[in-house]
């Protein structure tokens, strides 16, 4: 310990060991199998070996070495408070003072893991606040959005013409037609009303005797209850077979209107996302390519080759991986479910 300078040991050694380790690293910590590896290369957690009272669970911090050194009087192994038996405290301790650290050294590997995990452990239950908003874990980026720090999908300047709309909580079903139209800028159907179904909690099944047995009152059959405000419909007339491709999972577009239509309808509804595309937009097969991107691809760009009175007596395309194509609508469809956040 007699590494540590005295004003750093003041800066530091009041603070938790959530708040340091945030404020020694350079960017938060968001993959939790990399965990050891990243936060390893920037910090690296030893116990501290002294006979003072541990005021504090950090006890001092060594900035001058890479990877920060950060000195723990808790959760360790050895130490006042650790769980190694009074024998081996003391022949660690005796070691120590005669300039051995082999012992310190090989008990320091697993205080770092076990600090390590209860770092992460700390860090996915507390929220952490800034400006980096993409680096925020979800309770983070949520008690932002409530100080209004963060503006959702949408540039902030698109929604100053309709942000006294926007102030109210209450949003009609035209309102939010309207306002996805403007948004998107292609012409647009929302449907509400669609229903699905939800799955009931244990205290809501069937226990003959015990719970819910009273027929007309408290009985319901299955486990799963039928509810009609649980999602809508989205319809959306696209224009060219490109913006077709954009809106579908994967992409240019497809992230983007996930977030706008569960921001603008507060996350509670699943969202049924139709893309219709005008039969007069012809979509030929294509064939094998060998540049990357420009070939076959399943739902994108795979046709079945028929011939041309079979493509004029064709009235609706469905473009589905799963079933073939209907014949009653003069369209091209493709249907995707945005779930609601639960």
């Amino acid at each position: 310990m007699s590494a540590l300078a005295s004003v750093e040991h003041k800066t530091y050694a009041g603070l938790n060991l959530l708040q340091l380790v945030r404020r020694l690293l350079p960017l938060p910590l968001r993959d939790g199998s990399q965990v050891m590896k990243q936060l390893g290369d920037h910090v690296r957690f030893r116990a501290h070996l002294g006979y003072e009272h541990p005021r504090h669970q950090v006890a001092g911090v060594d900035v001058r070495t890479t990877p920060v050194q950060i000195y723990l009087n808790q959760y360790i192994l050895a130490g006042l408070l650790g769980t190694l038996p009074a024998p081996y405290l003391e022949l660690c301790y005796q070691r120590a003072r005669e300039g051995d650290g082999a012992m310190a050294a090989f008990l320091d590997v697993f205080n770092h893991r076990i600090n390590t995990l209860r770092y992460w452990m700390m860090m996915r239950a507390n929220p952490d606040l800034g400006l980096a908003q993409d680096q925020l874990p979800l309770p983070g980026r949520l008690i932002n959005a409530i100080n209004g720090d963060q503006a959702g999908p949408l540039n902030p300047r698109q929604l100053l013409a309709i942000a006294g709309l926007l102030s109210h909580p209450r949003r009609s079903h035209s309102f939010v037609q309207s306002l996805l139209r403007r948004l998107i800028g292609l012409p647009l159907q929302l449907q509400p009303f669609r229903g699905g179904w939800l799955p009931l909690d244990k205290e809501q099944h069937i226990a003959l005797g015990l719970q819910n047995s009273r027929l007309a009152q408290t009985t319901v059959i299955g486990t799963r209850c039928w509810d009609q405000h649980k999602s809508l419909r989205l319809l959306i007339q696209v224009e060219t077979y490109e913006q077709l491709i954009d809106f579908q999972p994967e992409g240019n577009r497809h992230q983007w209107l996930c977030d706008l239509v569960r921001w603008i309808t507060h996350y509670r509804y699943d969202i049924e996302v139709c893309l219709d595309l005008p039969k007069t937009h012809q979509v030929l097969p294509l064939h094998a390519h060998p540049e990357a991107g420009k070939g076959l691809r399943l739902a994108y760009t795979s046709w079945l080759y028929q011939s041309a009175p079979e493509m004029a007596a064709r009235k609706q395309w469905r473009l589905n991986t799963s079933m073939p194509a209907q014949a009653d609508a003069e369209q091209w469809q493709l249907t995707f479910t945005i779930p609601a956040l639960r």
